[in-house]
């Protein structure tokens, strides 16, 4: 459907992003089904263009596509992780860290400001490990 002059304006057009959001989420561009797993589904099987900022053989540290902070990187683990409490290899959470170290002590943050988030349970909506790097300001939402 078209918007525009003579054409129905989309304040009028029925939306339901949650329902659109999980359809797409759950098809891929062949109609075949995709998991809850961002991370894997798109980010790591090349199907989103994105910044990478630092890459190891166990972790995967890219600007977020959609940055909530002036600066917002992502840290992933190549390797499927669904959840913190199912990682058997310690090992990956150090390379993490480093991965993050590394980039804190390369741009500096450390003299500015900088937080790790991750989420677990219901706060997590991609079915993968990631950690939220973000330095900077909480940009403001333009209701876009």
């Amino acid at each position: 459907m078209l918007y525009g002059k003579d054409r129905i304006p989309p304040s009028h057009v029925p939306c339901y992003p949650s329902l659109i959001f999980s359809v797409l989420l759950h098809m891929d561009t062949f109609g075949l089904p995709q998991t809850k797993d961002f991370y894997c589904d798109f980010v790591l099987n090349k199907k989103l263009n994105i910044e990478k900022i630092r890459e190891t053989e166990k972790v995967l540290a890219y600007y977020h596509t959609k940055p909530n902070w002036t600066i917002h990187i992502v840290i992933i683990p190549k390797q499927h992780v669904m959840r913190l409490v199912e990682l058997s290899d310690m090992h990956v959470i150090e390379e993490i860290f480093q991965v993050a170290q590394d980039i804190i002590k390369e741009k500096g943050f450390a003299e500015s400001n900088y937080k790790i988030i991750t989420n677990g349970g219901s706060f997590q909506d991609s079915q993968h490990l990631h950690f939220h790097l973000v330095s900077g300001e909480v940009k403001i939402s333009s209701g876009e």
